[in-house]
């Protein structure tokens, strides 16, 4: 007998929320990723990200696009100081990403938005769940009543209010929430 799907709301849109929402739909489960940035375009977050084996693990397992490469081996890793001159170096072999890469391959594999970081987007399997990346909201509280847990939402682009309903909620916002 199978278990019956979960309806899952994850608050915010980083990439620990699309790491979570693309794990939970594989496993059958609908997942809403409600962000309050108002457009899908993020421009900016170029930073470099060393991707560590928990990292690379999730991506081995759940990573669709096995074509198109995610990172880059690095031999060592550069501390640099106010000037930009290096203050320390260390020698350790590792897997170096950006910001940008990551949320746009994620988002390749959660719902399927085409970037110019992944031109195409993977098939997933008949057996995964529905994903919603809904951007514009900002949620402003949440409750538990007798059967779901209930999600209130501010639509930042028209104003309006509304309420979602799940099974579970998932808070990973990032250091731009309130």
């Amino acid at each position: 007998m199978t278990a019956p799907k979960m309806h899952v709301v994850t608050v915010g849109g980083s990439l620990a929320a699309l790491m979570h929402g693309i794990a939970i739909k594989r496993q059958g489960h609908n997942v809403t990723i409600l962000e309050q940035h108002q457009s899908s375009t993020r421009e900016g977050q170029a930073a470099g990200i060393v991707t560590m084996e928990h990292s690379q693990k999730f991506l081995d397992r759940h990573d669709l696009l096995k074509d198109q490469p995610y990172a880059v081996n690095c031999s060592s890793v550069h501390i640099l100081d106010k000037n930009l001159k290096v203050k320390l170096e260390f020698q350790r072999p590792m897997m170096m990403s950006s910001w940008n890469v990551l949320y746009y391959r994620l988002r390749a594999n959660f719902d399927g938005l085409a970037s110019s970081y992944c031109t195409h987007t993977p098939a997933e399997p008949s057996h995964v769940g529905r994903a919603v990346y809904d951007q514009g909201k900002r949620v402003t509280n949440i409750h538990h009543d007798a059967q779901y847990v209930q999600v209130h939402v501010e639509d930042l682009v028209n104003r309006s209010t509304s309420t979602v309903s799940a099974d579970q909620v998932i808070v990973a916002d990032g250091s731009a929430s309130r």
